[in-house]
């Protein structure tokens, strides 16, 4: 049926716009869905779902603290806009997603409200911050990942507690001053090498020093490679000088750390607590040995 009258015909169109919005608005619980060739659908929907799923299940793979069903909204299929996670009534995440992609400033929370996570992405990239906070055994005052993420490549410190090291980056590549710590007397804690790197490279004197802090020994490098050693009032040679106690220790936590991500997948955030642990169950492994 046509109609001349130029208000009714207003008012139609009214009432369709109106339709067409609720449509978009819709709100459905997540078990009503299905996923098509990486799309979410509505049951038995010949287009992808635009709306918000209620009680979703899926956000842990992308980060900690989103264990709990939550909102997430959708838009053609795809995740897109701000998410927040609860845990037993508390915010413990902010994340944000763009078609589909991770986008934008996250941001996880500990039992007290304090962020100790902290990631930019850009479309699925590292973009801009991204801190990690929390109980360490080198430096508890700081953060054990502090950079600034820029066209793919990273500038800043990462304190890796696993292999106790600090590393530092510039574009992407290791720069600067790089420290390793030692353990000593089972949980003692020591600095154990000094070494310098210039894009990426080992190079210049590195110094080796002992439990006392004394030196011992000293490392050429050039261009990453190590040219010669030489023993500062210590005869023992470089392959001892560093506590076996240290390498197991990194390689145990390395292999947790692996299985956790074929687990949960390459993208899984570990928290400072899980690592915290990993170094604990370690120790006890190397003690009862």
């Amino acid at each position: 049926m046509q109609t001349s009258n130029p208000l009714i015909r207003t008012l139609i169109a009214i009432s369709g716009a109106i339709v067409f919005l609720s449509g978009c608005g819709e709100s459905i619980d997540a078990r009503q869905t299905q996923v098509v060739n990486g799309l979410i659908y509505k049951r038995n929907a010949t287009d992808p779902f635009t709306g918000t799923l209620k009680n979703y299940q899926g956000m842990a793979r992308y980060a900690t603290g989103c264990e709990e069903p939550t909102e997430v909204p959708v838009k053609d299929g795809l995740f897109d806009g701000k998410i927040t996670c609860t845990t037993r009534g508390r915010k413990s995440a902010e994340l944000a997603f763009n078609e589909g992609k991770k986008h934008g400033d996250w941001r996880v929370f500990n039992d007290r409200g304090e962020v100790y996570i902290q990631v930019g992405w850009d479309n699925d990239r590292r973009d801009g911050i991204d801190k990690l906070y929390g109980p360490h055994a080198i430096n508890p005052s700081e953060p054990i990942r502090d950079l600034v993420w820029k066209n793919g490549k990273q500038t800043g410190t990462v304190i890796d507690d696993g292999s106790f090291m600090v590393f530092r980056y510039r574009d992407g590549l290791r720069d600067g001053e790089q420290l390793e710590y030692g353990v000593h007397g089972g949980s003692k804690l020591y600095l154990y090498k000094k070494i310098n790197f210039v894009r990426g490279k080992a190079q210049g004197i590195a110094q080796v020093f002992d439990p006392r802090g004394q030196l011992v020994q000293e490392e050429t490098y050039e261009n990453g490679d190590r040219v010669s050693v030489r023993d500062v009032g210590n005869p023992k040679p470089a392959a001892e000088a560093k506590p076996r106690a240290t390498m197991t220790l990194r390689e145990c936590v390395d292999g947790k750390i692996a299985a956790l991500h074929k687990e949960q997948g390459e993208d899984a955030m570990i928290r400072a607590d899980t690592l915290a642990e990993f170094e604990t169950n370690c120790a006890t492994e190397l003690i009862t040995k």
